[in-house]
Order: C-alpha cells, then structure tokens, then sequence
C-alpha cells in the first residue's frame, strides 16, 4: 500500500508494522492510575496558593474586571466575543470561560485560577498519556516512570507559574490544554491506522476529535497554529511514520493554520505607535537567536524570572554581542546535523523522541521568536507564557534522556537517576511556589519584575499604576519618571504621570504631561481618555469634552469614555447630548446605581419625567443609599423641574 516502508529497527521492532513497536497502547492500569493520580495531586499542592491572589492591572482589567463584556455578563455580550475582536483580540474561546466563571461565581477572582489550575493539571495529565503513546510497546523498562518525570517536569518547571498564576494567562492554559489533547489524539489515530496512507486516518474518529480540540485551541490563543507542525514531527520523528504520509496527514490542519493566520492578521493589526519597536528584516535571524538562548537558560536555571523582561529588539540589537547567539546556534544545529547525518548512515536509528521533543519546542516557539513581528514585542521579544507549549517537548526530552540514563544504570548507581530526578522536581515545586508568590497583586508583580529588568520601561510604568491604586501618589510619580528617562517616547509613563500629578495637586503639570501623552500618541485613544479624566477633575469640563471626542472617534466602545463624556455635558448643561452617552453605558452595565441616577437626573433635567423616575428607581434598587437617587426622587415626587430649556 502507498506509504508503506520497511525500515530496520532495533529488536522487539516487527518489519511487518510500519508502526513497529509502536502500535497500540499497554501500560500497566494500576501504575497509570497511580502516576495520574499523583500528577494531580503534586499539581493542585504547588498551585493551590494562587487562588489567594488578586486581578492585576496587567491585562486582567482590560480583559476580565472592567471588561463591559463580562460585567454582567449575557448570552448576547458573549457572543460578541465570537463575532467581532475583543481589545485587539479575537480568543472567543478563553473570553467565553471567564464569562462561564464569572455568571457562576460572581466578580470574585479565584475562579480564574482555579479554572488555570485545573488546565494545568489536565495539561500534564495529557502530556504524561502522550508519552506512554509515543515509547514503544517493546521498550517496557522505566517507560510509566518516564512519563511521569515528563508530566512533572512540565508541570513544576516555574516558567509555567506565569500561565498558571495570572489571570489573563488563561489564553495559555486552554490553549495548550487543548493542543496537547489534539497531538494525543493525532498520535492515537496515527497508531491505530498502521500508518498505511494518510487517507486511512480520516475514518479514524480520534483523526477528527484531533481537528476539533486544534481548532478550539486556535480559539482560545492564536498562536496554536503551530500544531500541524507539532504533529508532522511527532509522527514523522517518534513514530516513524514517512514523511511522504505525515505530510499528507497534517495537510487539512495546515489549511486550517493558514486561514487562522490570515484572519488573525486582520483581527489583530499592530498598532502605529507600537510600530516604531520593531526592526529592519535582517536583524530578525539574531532576534530570534538571542529568543532562543534565552528560553534554553530559562529551561535549564530558571532564576531571575519576571513578567516582563524588556528584551525589545532594539536592546537585542544594541552593542556587539547580538552575533554571538546566531553563531553559536548555527554552530550547535550543523553539528547536530551532521552527527545526526552521520549515524544514520552507520546504523538504523529507532525514530527519536529526544530529538523530536527538542523540534517540537522550537516549533511550537516560531510564532514568538521575533521572525515576524508581533505586538508585545514593543515590551519584549520574550515571556515566560510562550514556552508553555514548548515546555511540553522539553519536557518529552528531558524525560527520554533519564529514561536512557536509568536503563544503562549499573546495579550499584541504579538509584542515581531517580534521586536526581526526584531532588530536581522538588527544587523546581519550590521555586515556582516561590515565583507564584510574586503574582499576588499588581504591586508584588511590578515590584519584582523592576528588580528583573529595571531597564524595562513598562515595568515601572505599570508600578507606577499600581501605585496609584494604593495611593501613593509621591512614588508613583518617581516610577513615571524613570520610566521616561529609560524611553522619552513612552506615552503610557507619561499618561501615569499626569494621573500621579493630579493626585499631587499639582493639577497645571497634571495638564501638560497629560498633553505631552497625547503628543507622543496622537493615535492611540487611552491617552486622549486620561487626558479628558485630568481636566475634567481639574474642571475644564469644556477641554474634557473635547478629549473625549477624540477618544470615541478613535474607538466608540470604550464605556467609561462615554460615562465621562456623558458626566463632562451634564456639567456644562448640555443634557441632550448627554443622553446617548448613558444610554450606551447602562446598555451595558445596567447594575450601575451611580449611572442610573445620573442618567436619572439628565432626563429630568429635559422634562422626561416618567422615564427619569423609572431611572432614579432602578438606582435605589441597586443601591438604596445613593444620595442623588434620592434627592432627585423626592423633587420629582413633589414638583416638576423648571429646567426644560435643554428639552428640544
């Protein structure tokens, strides 16, 4: 049959199965189960802490707490998610779970990671079926062992704690879950088909189970994309399958791939001002080495870890060293090639899960390693969050190399490989406690990530927010003022500045830095919102309207632009011109008592005096303590208003 090969494997492998010792799934049950069990356990113990943890003000806001979308949330504003971007993102998927978690439980933020924990948790468990699939039947020694230490290695290493312990790490988790369900699935189908042709997997129901969990992965993080590539190696590397088939087999999710890249790239545009990060086409190839350096670090010491580590590529490129990861990489894969070359020529080589799981983490790499350009790249080229997936291959070398190691153990060192094994989990359950720890709140996770990289600009940037939260205006204003002294064209520093100012009382310097943000990102509409926020508490309600128009032309859905918008009209009693303004905000927060009365107050003051009382009502209800509510309630329960002249 087409596709068929005879390959000469070592023994125990049956030239008649092109599968060979593959076919098939044997594991003890009692050992599986046990090593499950002990997975989710090991697991849960080391991630239970993050449940304590708060939203932080990276991302979390924008995607979860002050998300309009989610608060409340409605079968109509979920499905927003699945027609339009969301916040220059289109993950339907991962919005739809904090909307499930949020109907269920409220505004409370351990769902959230409770949600990332069990992901995590189902992420190893497959991972660990994986590699019982993907070692040979024949090959019974240390194989559940191996898979076990693979599952561990994954779900301890503490560059995971970002994905797990963060919130908005939630794109992470289920898309990873499902990526690793979807290769567990491809392996299977692949296994139970003999490998004949390409075409005999189609009428495998796992085949298509495998393209449904791919395309849900690609739903909840768009980078999953990689999977037709993370398939091909695994059936082409660790199966043995010829490449001719295993082409043919990841065809239709290439397909898929392709056409989720298209639309990504239209959903997901760069915007101008992050644009002038980003660099010559030539320099992409040392970006990418110096990318890939770094995370071989990480895996192997993984210290100094933070949420951002301010490797953009114009740091990458800076000085004479960004040649030296290009050479030494390229040095590194010709002598892997040419050894690998080499021995194949000299003996019949089993096919190789260590070198498939060292391609499968480059893979599942590409789309983050700066060879296109990417949007978080204006902060850093690299995040712990991007070797989720690859954790998995390295996981699967990692795991095969001990395997090795364990099986050529003499009687008298056969205890070596597993106290190594087992002092190198617990070190890594420590550290990523300890890592998680830096996640609680906003302020615990700038803090660290200063002393990581205080090179970083948005580091102290998002202190500086972070501080203000707590009301300290004083170092927030110090934070903002390193931050632009590391990059005077930092329009997000020099918004946080103005807000720090305010605060300060120092409402004059308030205005210009607020004007200076605006100078420096004409385009971007948070810097007109801060500006108008700025004066309208400075009481330039006319200047603050003027803002907030700008704000909307740029992006009509912000809500708060409108409640302010709306709040800066009512001042200067334009009141008709308010209302459409409410009427945007409490269609999408109608729990809102402060808006509600306000809108309340607006209508009276146009002579809309049942709809008016219909509004001061609902506010009461919301909260029965809302002084305007009340107030406006017992004038409108006396008397008309007088003030109709804004009723036309």
């Amino acid at each position: 049959m087409a596709g068929n090969r005879q390959k000469k494997y070592g023994p125990g492998t049956s030239p008649a199965s092109p599968q060979g010792s593959h076919a098939g799934f044997n594991a003890p049950r009692a050992a599986m189960l046990v090593a499950s069990a002990f997975i989710a356990f090991v697991v849960v113990i080391v991630h239970l802490p993050n449940l304590q943890h708060a939203l932080t003000n990276w991302d979390d806001n924008v995607n979860i707490s002050a998300n309009p979308l989610l608060n409340p949330v409605s079968f109509r504003n979920v499905a927003r998610f699945w027609t339009e971007p969301y916040a220059n993102l289109y993950v339907p998927l991962t919005y739809t779970t904090w909307a499930a978690e949020r109907a269920a439980f409220g505004a409370a933020a351990w769902p959230q990671f409770l949600g990332n924990l069990l992901l995590h948790c189902g992420s190893a468990l497959m991972l660990f079926r994986l590699i019982l699939r993907l070692i040979p039947r024949d090959l019974q020694a240390h194989r559940v062992p191996a898979a076990l230490l693979g599952a561990l290695l994954f779900a301890l290493h503490p560059v995971q704690v970002e994905s797990v312990a963060w919130a908005t790490g939630r794109k992470d988790t289920l898309s990873g879950f499902l990526v690793l369900a979807a290769l567990l699935l491809y392996v299977r189908a692949a296994q139970s088909s003999s490998g004949a042709d390409a075409l005999a997997r189609l009428r495998r129901p796992a085949w298509w189970a495998a393209q449904a969990a791919f395309v849900a992965a690609i739903l909840a993080k768009p980078s999953a994309v990689t999977f037709p590539a993370l398939a091909f190696a695994l059936d082409w590397l660790a199966l043995g399958t010829t490449a001719r088939v295993a082409l043919a087999s990841a065809a239709p999710p290439l397909a898929i791939s392709a056409l989720a890249i298209a639309l990504t790239a239209t959903a997901q545009p760069i915007p101008e001002a992050l644009q002038r990060h980003f660099t010559p086409l030539w320099t992409r190839p040392f970006i990418a080495a110096d990318a890939l350096l770094f995370y071989m670090r990480k895996i192997v010491w993984p210290t100094g870890l933070g949420a951002n580590y301010g490797r953009t590529p114009a740091v990458v490129m800076a000085g004479s060293r960004a040649l030296l990861p290009l050479t030494l990489l390229a040095t590194a894969a010709a002598a892997v090639v040419i050894t690998f070359t080499r021995l194949k020529r000299r003996v019949a080589l089993r096919p190789s899960l260590v070198f498939a799981g060292l391609l499968l983490a480059f893979l599942a790499l590409t789309p983050v390693l700066g060879l296109v350009p990417f949007i978080y790249q204006s902060k850093s080229t690299v995040g712990d969050r991007y070797l989720y997936i690859p954790m998995a291959g390295a996981a699967i070398a990692l795991a095969m190399l001990w395997r090795r190691a364990a099986i050529a153990a003499t009687p008298r060192s056969r205890w070596a490989p597993l106290s190594g094994a087992t002092a190198l989990l617990i070190l890594y359950a420590a550290l990523s406690v300890s890592q998680a720890g830096t996640w609680r709140n906003s302020f615990t996770l700038w803090t660290r990530a200063v002393q990581v990289a205080p090179q970083a600009p948005a580091n102290r940037t998002n202190l500086a927010s972070a501080l203000l939260d707590l009301n300290r205006p004083a170092a927030a204003l110090a934070a903002t003022d390193e931050a632009i002294r590391l990059d005077p064209e930092n329009f997000a520093a020099q918004s946080q500045r103005s807000i720090a100012l305010l605060q300060l009382g120092r409402n004059e310097e308030a205005i210009a830095a607020a004007a200076q943000a605006v100078a420096l990102a004409p385009n971007d509409a948070g810097v007109y919102q801060a500006q108008g926020d700025i004066l309208l508490k400075s009481k330039q309600s006319e200047a603050a309207v003027l803002a907030y128009q700008k704000a909307l032309a740029l992006d009509p859905t912000i809500g708060p632009v409108h409640r302010n918008l709306a709040i800066a009209l009512s001042a200067l009693g334009r009141y008709a011109e308010a209302v459409p303004h409410f009427e945007f905000v409490l269609a999408e927060r109608p729990d809102l008592s402060e808006d509600q009365a306000r809108f309340g107050f607006v209508l009276a003051r146009l002579g809309r005096t049942d709809e008016a009382l219909v509004h001061l009502r609902e506010a009461l209800r919301l909260d029965p303590r809302n002084a305007l509510a009340t107030e406006q309630l017992k004038r409108l329960e006396k008397s008309p208003p007088a003030d109709t002249s804004q009723a036309e």
